[in-house]
């Protein structure tokens, strides 16, 4: 496995490395993974199996092949219907026993002879479809650097979650009784229709949201009336706790192996439209960075035996200089350069007041809006965000455009050439479709105008994401240090080392990551180290 010049290619090869890794086996040489090939051919699906990979490229019914009614068929693998003859040559009536009647309508069997057609035809059309560069550049070196860290793990601390387990049953317990009391009796809490009813019927709160089974209490519609009563910031709690414990604090414990006590997550690199890389088992993503019951979760993760600390590394506001790149709008990039608070300086530009006298308030507003543009959001969707009128939040954004002009310019230059189109690229060329940009209803054309202006910006964040991932991990390795990747989430990698190292490990960070890519704008990392996650 380790001749660099014999092509591998299969299903799920990451996987079959973390097998032989185990074993002490590396894989080196050309990787030729048919769904990861065939996902990026298709960006709006996030996995396939064989039988659909050989339907859509070459036309194969895999289940009809080597049925006992095609049996007879000899076809090329072109074909509607294929057939493998093994007997070939040979006296059938003589040799014809069980055994070779297993092997002759195997599945596996049936899969492996179509593995080399598949791996050429989808060579083929990554090269018409301009992703040979995002294949080999990006997602095939990224199969080997995740097998890895998947298998590496990450590891957990079982009292200090024990204790949590324990401090989690009494406070929700605690939330129930006020919510109770507030409410004045005693319902299901996690019912939204019972929750509505309560809120909206018996309290006579503002029912400001109406879906097609009732009135909302989704996050967005409770915390837009939140003045109104006690009881809706214990509502949000008491959700983000019961949330957290059954997604996290009771699953953790039972997914630690047993064998090195750490958790192995699956992270799949196609799992999103965008292309960024998403975890299952648990999944690592969702949980909160900056609420304080995200933290507590967080400090769950420690380094591994013979490791003494952790240390998180995350791109700052890279989304934003990706924005100014591409854009090519002046005022922003030079503002990145000047490594301005970008917040600041648009309150500043937006508000009309000096850079140094933009207060706390104005900042958040700004950071709104600057996060909005790059969502694609509308004016109805920034008065919801800051709780402010739409003429304001029309105003809002209208004066960030004429501050920023290119931006405006080349965002609606996505939008036109994704309908023109029908997708939108990234800058290393991964395509999203957008099919909602051929609707003829408002809504839903609006919603594809907001994946128009996001994908180009959050998919380039993403590629560059999986880009200094790997070179972070070539690097660690030919520098020889003894540290580990444990984690990729978002914009985060988190990675285990030994205290004497922490040094040479944040140069070998900065170095892979902010030097990834050369933009008009500087890339930068902020880098933290701690004995836990809750760094």
């Amino acid at each position: 496995m380790q001749d660099k010049g014999i092509i591998k290619a299969g299903m799920h090869l990451k996987q079959i490395i973390k097998s032989l890794k185990k074993k002490g086996i590396s894989v080196r040489g050309k990787l030729l993974d048919l769904e990861i090939m065939y996902l990026a051919l298709n960006p709006l699906r996030s996995a396939a199996d064989i039988a659909e990979i050989a339907r859509r490229i070459l036309g194969i019914d895999i289940d009809g092949i080597l049925s006992p009614e095609s049996a007879d068929n000899k076809g090329s693998p072109g074909d509607t219907q294929m057939s493998l003859d093994f007997n070939e040559g040979k006296d059938e009536s003589t040799d014809g026993g069980k055994e070779e009647d297993l092997e002759k309508y195997d599945p596996l069997l049936k899969e492996l002879a179509l593995y080399k057609d598949l791996a050429d035809k989808l060579v083929k059309l990554l090269e018409e479809d301009s992703l040979t560069r995002l294949y080999e550049e990006i997602e095939e070196p990224l199969i080997n650097v995740l097998a890895e860290i998947e298998n590496i793990g990450v590891a957990i601390d079982i009292d200090y979650l024990d204790e949590l387990i324990k401090e989690y049953d009494i406070e929700i317990k605690k939330l129930t009784e006020e919510i109770y009391s507030i409410c004045g009796q005693e319902f299901n809490i996690n019912s939204s229709q019972q929750l509505a009813e309560i809120l909206y019927e018996d309290m006579g709160l503002p029912a400001i949201k109406k879906t097609k089974t009732g009135y909302s209490t989704d996050a967005a519609t409770l915390k837009a009336i939140r003045e109104k009563s006690p009881v809706i910031d214990k509502i949000l709690d008491y959700r983000e706790k019961t949330k957290l414990k059954n997604t996290y604090v009771d699953v953790l414990p039972r997914l630690i192996d047993p064998g090195d006590g750490r958790v192995h997550t699956n992270y799949n690199q196609m799992g999103t439209t965008t292309g960024r890389i998403s975890s299952n088992d648990p999944n690592l993503q969702n949980i909160p960075v900056r609420t304080l019951y995200g933290k507590q979760i967080r400090k769950a993760f420690i380094p591994g035996k013979g490791y003494d600390l952790l240390m998180a590394s995350d791109y700052s506001q890279i989304e934003l200089r990706i924005l100014a790149h591409l854009s090519g709008d002046s005022n922003l990039i030079d503002s990145f350069n000047r490594e301005e608070d970008i917040h600041n300086r648009t309150a500043s530009e937006i508000f009309g007041i000096g850079y140094e006298d933009v207060s706390t308030d104005l900042r958040r507003k700004a950071k709104a809006i600057n996060f909005g543009i790059i969502y694609g959001m509308t004016d109805f969707g920034l008065a919801s965000r800051l709780s402010i009128p739409g003429d304001e939040a029309r105003e809002y954004i209208k004066k960030y455009f004429e501050r920023y002009p290119l931006v405006d310019k080349y965002l609606k230059e996505l939008i036109e050439s994704a309908a023109k189109t029908g997708y939108s690229t990234t800058m290393f060329g991964r395509k999203r479709y957008i099919r909602e940009l051929g609707s003829s209803n408002a809504r839903i054309r609006s919603l594809g105008e907001r994946y128009a202006v996001n994908t180009p910006i959050q998919g380039s964040a993403a590629d560059i994401m999986k880009l200094s991932t790997i070179k972070l991990y070539d690097n660690l390795v030919s520098a020889g240090v003894d540290s580990n990747i444990i984690l990729h989430v978002h914009d985060e990698i988190v990675l285990e080392l030994k205290e004497k190292d922490t040094g040479i490990i944040e140069s070998i960070i900065r170095e892979s990551m902010e030097n990834i890519l050369k933009l008009k704008v500087k890339l930068k990392v902020d880098i933290n180290t701690g004995k836990n996650w809750y760094i």
